[in-house]
């Protein structure tokens, strides 16, 4: 079997692509904008996180949010008190997230789930 060497390859290449040549860059345009569009949407989002990130305080209407994994102890709210100015007021929340299973009375079949947040 008869194969083509490199520069042979070349050659049929660029002779192909001489009438596609506005199609080619075409494609590269399109493959181009489609690549910014996507990096213009991930910018805009991480920049919304960080600006709700950033006034969260405000939003929260708060001058301290402290979170944890499990509740806080008598030492910890002790400690606060005491190292906090004189009148501050507390307020604890917990939050409990689950699983809710509900069914569809027109067909049971289609019954479903939805993450809960309590």
């Amino acid at each position: 079997m008869n194969q083509l060497n490199f520069t042979q390859l070349i050659s049929l290449m660029l002779a192909e692509s001489r009438g596609a040549w506005k199609r080619m860059f075409f494609f590269i345009l399109c493959i181009a904008v489609g690549v910014g569009a996507v990096m213009t949407v991930k910018s805009f989002s991480n920049m919304v996180q960080e600006t709700i990130q950033g006034q969260s305080k405000g939003l929260l209407a708060a001058d301290i949010v402290i979170k944890g994994s499990w509740e806080q102890g008598e030492n910890d709210i002790t400690y606060q008190k005491k190292i906090l100015p004189i009148g501050t007021q507390f307020l604890f929340l917990k939050e409990l997230h689950g699983m809710a299973q509900f069914k569809n009375p027109d067909s049971p079949e289609k019954s479903g789930s939805l993450i809960t947040e309590l």
